[in-house]
Formats: C-alpha cells, structure tokens, sequence
C-alpha cells in the first residue's frame, strides 16, 4: 500500500524489512519518486532543460528558466523540511524519555560517559551487524569471503579470544614437545 504524501505528513508510517518504522520503505521508493517526477520536473523532451529549451541565453541564463529551475528545488526543499520537523516532533518525547533514564542512571552511580559510551558501541554494533543482514544470501556468502580474506573476525577482542583459545601459547607448544 502506498501513501499519498497528505499520509505521510500525517504520520502514518509502517515498519520496513528491518522491522523499524519508517515513513516509506524500498517497495514505495520508485512509485514515489515517479509521482516526485511528474510532480516536478516538468515536460523535459531533452537533457538542455524543460520544454527542450536551453536555460543558456546568448552569453548568460534565461531568467524565467533559472526562477522555474530554483522555485522547484526550493519547494522539493520545503517538503523535506517539513517532513524532517514533524520527524524531530515525533520523536521529542522520546528523546526526553532517553535524558530522564539517563538521569535515573546516573543517579544510581553510573557515569554518564560510560553510559553514552557503551549505548554507542552497542548501536554501532548493531548497526555493522544488520549490514550483512541486509544482504541476499548470494551476496552474504561473497560478504563472507570478504571478510575471511580480510581475517575481519580475527581482528576483532571474540575472534582474538577465539583464536587464543584454540592454538596453544607458547609454553603450552613447548611444554607438548
């Protein structure tokens, strides 16, 4: 179901692949962007500018083109603006959600760098673990070669542990000899 861009501004939002929510998703970016098409971008016939005329006019712009050209970008530019404060509306309650457990944290004695800190890497963390999950499976398994090849896992404290944990340190070696 795709919604109209009244919807959008309303609210109404639906969760994607990842189940976040999210205003649109992969499967409405092409309709979108066609009605974004035809909303702005005129009756070009060809690549000189709208109309198949040329904004070039002796040796400067045609003023009426250039006007057309910047209006259309400025109202595109308004909408995102638009969207992105009714986003950062939306989200402000939540935000101070955030602050008062923060609070609360800090509070009980945690300190609020190490707090920060560690909610950072964990949404990092995640953030690098959904990057593969994005991927088909085809694309998983070359993903997975990449990064064999690149010794990614080993480079990291798990794959260090790991990898410690399964050759035998040096007195070991020479204590098996």
């Amino acid at each position: 179901m795709n919604y109209s861009r009244a919807e959008l501004s309303a609210g109404h939002t639906r969760e994607n692949k990842n189940g976040r929510r999210a205003m649109r998703d992969e499967t409405t970016a092409q309709p979108h962007m066609a009605s974004i098409t035809e909303k702005y971008m005129g009756k070009r016939k060809d690549k000189d500018g709208a109309d198949g005329g040329s904004a070039r006019r002796g040796d400067g712009y045609d003023s009426e083109a250039v006007k057309s050209f910047v209006e259309r970008i400025e109202t595109v530019q308004g909408e995102i603006d638009e969207i992105r404060q009714a986003a950062k509306d939306e989200c402000q309650p939540h935000r101070e959600d955030i602050e008062a457990i923060k609070k609360e944290a800090h509070d009980a004695g945690i300190s609020r760098a190490a707090l920060n800190a560690k909610l950072q890497e964990r949404r990092l963390r995640r953030k690098a673990d959904s990057v593969r999950g994005n991927l088909t499976e085809q694309v998983q398994d070359n993903f997975d070669q990449l990064s064999k090849a690149l010794g990614d896992f080993g480079s990291t404290e798990l794959g260090k542990a790991a990898a410690a944990r399964v050759q035998p340190s040096a007195e070991e070696r020479a204590t098996t000899h």
